[in-house]
């Protein structure tokens, strides 16, 4: 791990240096690129666990440390000669040196009416209670994947923007439906920038593009259930008052070279390994 700070001087005078100083508000009144100031994270063998359970925690969390104000954003100064330079942004950086798996448990929504129908068709544990298995997406990634996220620290005159940037390389995304893959592709690659306007409650416009490289996919009908089950568990107990709602606007757009959809059209809906191609008739789209 390393963490990247630079020792900040003043903002030179321009009779004073040989060099090119300007001070227009991309870079703050520097005078220059900004110093830098980052962290740089080396992953082995990660095995990440992460879904809409971690995630309620974790805004508990963060709005006890960093609670919001519900205030409008002043643009910072811009610096004068003579002033110390500062830092425009944090930049973080995980590299993952070796396979790297990243796991999302959920709630199955859909099959609730299982658990409640009957004891008799419950599965009991050594100790008497009743155990129901959760529903998992794990999404694997060989070594050379990376994450970038860039955290700006000063404010614009329109705002700031948070960026965020996934590439992924061998991708190999698994569901509990029935163990096997749902997609595999060469490379992932996701880039979003989330704009901040100055006033707290205004409309914001949140970009996510998605590039997928080669992507093979092995669809059935109980994966679209699972990923409903998933939108459900994520966003509940998620209420906002309208006193604090900010209106946001997601905009998705997905990018897939040489893509291959698998869809199983077996008699009567039997399938037994839905990636063996010969075992399957299939609809390729």
């Amino acid at each position: 791990n390393l963490f990247l700070t630079f020792i900040a001087g003043p903002v030179p005078y321009p009779e004073a240096s040989d060099n090119n100083v300007t001070y227009d508000q991309t870079y703050y009144g520097n005078g220059g690129v900004p110093p830098e100031w980052g962290i740089h994270i080396s992953l082995r063998n990660a095995m990440i666990q992460y879904g809409p359970w971690a995630d309620r925690q974790r805004a508990l969390i963060q709005n006890f440390m960093f609670p919001p104000s519900h205030r409008n954003t002043e643009p910072s100064p811009i610096l004068q000669p003579g002033q110390t330079r500062a830092c425009a942004a944090l930049e973080m950086y995980i590299e993952f040196v070796s396979d790297l798996t990243l796991r999302i448990p959920l709630r199955e929504k859909s099959k609730d009416w299982k658990y409640t129908s009957g004891m008799e068709e419950m599965d009991v544990n050594a100790s008497g209670f009743i155990t129901r298995p959760y529903g998992w997406i794990d999404i694997k990634a060989a070594a050379g994947s990376s994450i970038k996220m860039i955290i700006p620290t000063m404010v614009s005159a329109t705002g700031y923007s948070n960026k965020l940037d996934v590439n992924l390389v061998d991708v190999n995304i698994q569901t509990s439906v029935n163990y096997a893959s749902l997609l595999t592709c060469k490379k992932l690659k996701v880039h979003a920038n989330m704009e901040t306007p100055l006033v707290w409650n205004a409309h914001r416009t949140w970009n996510f593009n998605f590039a997928v490289s080669h992507p093979e996919i092995f669809l059935l009908r109980d994966h679209v259930f699972l990923i409903q089950d998933l939108v459900k568990d994520w966003t509940a107990d998620n209420t906002t008052d309208l006193t604090h709602c900010i209106p946001i606007t997601y905009k998705m757009q997905l990018k897939m070279n040489n893509a291959m959809l698998y869809l199983c059209v077996n008699q009567d809906n039997i399938i037994n390994n839905p990636n063996v191609i010969d075992d399957n008739g299939k609809h390729l789209i």
